[in-house]
């Protein structure tokens, strides 16, 4: 099992660039002369002939123990962001079919449509076994999906015609396209299998009519 942990991790590191964007900037103010134009902001700038034993000196009254707080929040960050990287299940639940109006028409198990999908992929010449998943809300779905190929086939084709077929059978089910097609390529032959991953918005996967 896998999950979509990509956007929590640009996350992650977007608010570590901005933390270093910042320290950066900190150090930089030093060749300016922020601290004549900002008097009262002279305790906290550096100068430019200030050293970083100066500088742990002159600011030890609060720099030791912010630097252990944050420490000790890196380290909490770190241990989640290790956490949430363990492959699991997605979460499923009943996807709600509506109509244009909002009306609720029924209500589907994923499950059903896996199978469903499943089925679909296994019948694309080449592919030799398939597993599906898929989550997010009826209106905005995505799709993760594994997929043996022989050795023998023509992997890029298979690929391309397993993910258009799973995008469009979603959509004519649940009425709307989804948002992502995830599809995790393994050539299946005698030797050691190989894998590619193939992640692509459902857009690419479609193909127009």
């Amino acid at each position: 099992m896998r999950t979509i942990s990509g956007p929590r991790n640009r996350v992650v590191l977007v608010q570590l660039g901005l933390l270093l964007l910042l320290g950066a900037a900190w150090l930089i103010s030093a060749s300016t002369p922020l601290a004549e134009q900002w008097p009262w902001a002279q305790d906290v700038l550096p100068h430019a002939t200030s050293t970083l034993g100066h500088l742990a000196t002159v600011h030890q009254a609060w720099l030791l123990p912010v630097g252990a707080v944050l420490a000790v929040l890196a380290a909490l960050l770190g241990i989640a962001l290790l956490i949430s990287q363990v492959p699991s299940a997605p979460s499923t639940r009943a996807l709600r079919v509506t109509d244009e109006q909002d009306h609720l028409l029924g209500t589907v198990q994923p499950e059903v449509i896996e199978r469903a999908l499943v089925d679909v992929a296994e019948e694309t010449a080449g592919v030799q076994s398939a597993t599906v998943r898929i989550g997010g809300a009826a209106s905005a779905p995505w799709v993760q999906a594994e997929v043996a190929v022989s050795e023998e086939a023509e992997a890029g084709w298979a690929a391309e015609a397993v993910r258009r077929r799973l995008a469009e059978d979603l959509a004519t089910v649940l009425g709307t396209s989804p948002q992502r097609v995830d599809l995790l390529v393994r050539l299946r032959s005698g030797g050691a299998p190989s894998s590619a991953r193939l992640d692509s918005p459902a857009r690419e996967a479609s193909v127009p009519a």
